[in-house]
């Protein structure tokens, strides 16, 4: 029994979902033949886990079904806990959230009497996931709880997937730092403790907080290196999560910057199209940096080439400032933090590694 325990827990660690399912079920069927409930509810858990991955939930209803009986015979029984979580664990598979939380609510009353602290925060971690739409700040307070109960245990598997659902509040928050330093923290330690099967959506949720922040050519590497992580997988989740990559490197391989000098127009992933019809020096000066993507120019420069004037530091060193940050703001989801039209020492200028397609009719 142990060996396919054992089994279970590294076929699903390492992303071989039927594998895990074979074994899961040989669990169940071997610790019924014998009365073995604590055995039986591990690999219950396990095939909703296993099975919900490839979509395969109907195929071991049987099992699952049997948990509902189990409720009722054992409402006072030290493993009363366990089967609530199970039920919840099903629960949520089917996408039922309500009835999901309820019964994990009530499981978390069960072992927190029974001082079943594992289990105590694996709920707190799956109350997190089908509460964090509808209430983040429940969402985090229960994070938070697990993240602090799984370091004092050691249970780094739940204390790594704790931190991946806290980044995804975050991001939904707007709080896409706090995002990237949960995601971080994550990787380290999946990576610590080789937890392959977590790395994945790990880095594609590094790719999508990178996206929310501008850094699209950041979030393509993610992008790429995730879907590269999923190549042979079975999973159907993975495959619906891959070809969403797939599209979104897609969509981000077009053009930084789209500029339709016919319509005096401007397009940027992030602001969508913007209209520069009344501001035609603005439209000038990034036409500029456009067609002289990494050259450096200085404040006399760009008063000659834009404007035609000569130079006078008294009279346009401001307008200069003004018109940079003008541009900026039309064009960068945050004027604080550029990617188009950058400075240094030498000069304004826009950086190489922004990808340009003018439009000219």
């Amino acid at each position: 029994m142990s060996s396919n325990i054992n089994l279970a827990k590294l076929n699903y660690q390492r992303g071989h979902y039927q594998e895990a399912c074979d074994n899961s079920e040989r669990i169940c069927s071997e610790a019924e033949a014998i009365g073995d409930m604590q055995s039986w509810l591990f690999g219950v858990r396990f095939l909703i886990q296993a099975s919900s991955e490839l979509g395969k939930l109907e195929h071991f209803k049987k099992h699952f079904s049997k948990l509902l009986v189990y409720e009722k015979e054992t409402p006072t029984s030290e493993i009363y806990g366990k089967v609530l979580h199970n039920i919840g664990l099903w629960k949520m598979a089917l996408g039922e959230n309500i009835a999901a939380k309820d019964y994990f609510q009530k499981a978390l009353h069960e072992c927190t009497q029974a001082q079943d602290l594992e289990t105590v925060s694996r709920l707190l971690q799956e109350l997190a996931m089908v509460t964090m739409k509808d209430n983040p700040i429940d969402a985090l307070k229960y994070l938070d709880k697990a993240l602090l109960l799984t370091q004092e245990l050691k249970l780094e598997e739940i204390h790594t997937s704790c931190l991946v659902i806290k980044s995804h509040v975050f991001l939904d928050e707007k709080r896409a730092d706090d995002a990237l330093d949960a995601i971080w923290k994550a990787y380290e330690k999946a990576q610590q403790n080789s937890l392959h099967y977590l790395i994945v959506y790990i880095l594609v949720q590094m790719a999508a907080v990178y996206e929310a922040q501008g850094k699209r050519n950041e979030a393509a590497i993610y992008r790429s290196l995730a879907m590269k992580g999923m190549d042979g997988g079975g999973s159907t989740r993975l495959r619906t999560v891959k070809a969403q990559l797939a599209k979104e490197n897609h969509v981000s391989s077009e053009a930084d910057l789209i500029i339709d000098s016919t319509h005096f127009k401007v397009k940027t992933a992030n602001k969508g199209s913007v209209d520069f019809k009344n501001q035609h020096i603005l439209f000038d000066l990034l036409k500029l940096f456009a067609q002289n993507q990494g050259i450096r120019f200085t404040k006399s420069q760009l008063i000659e080439k834009v404007w035609g004037y000569a130079y006078d530091p008294a009279v346009h060193d401001n307008l200069i400032y003004v018109s940079i940050k003008r541009l900026r703001n039309l064009l960068e989801p945050d004027a604080n933090t550029a990617s188009f039209v950058l400075r240094d020492r030498k000069g304004y200028y826009l950086p190489p590694n922004i990808t340009v397609r003018v439009i000219a009719i």
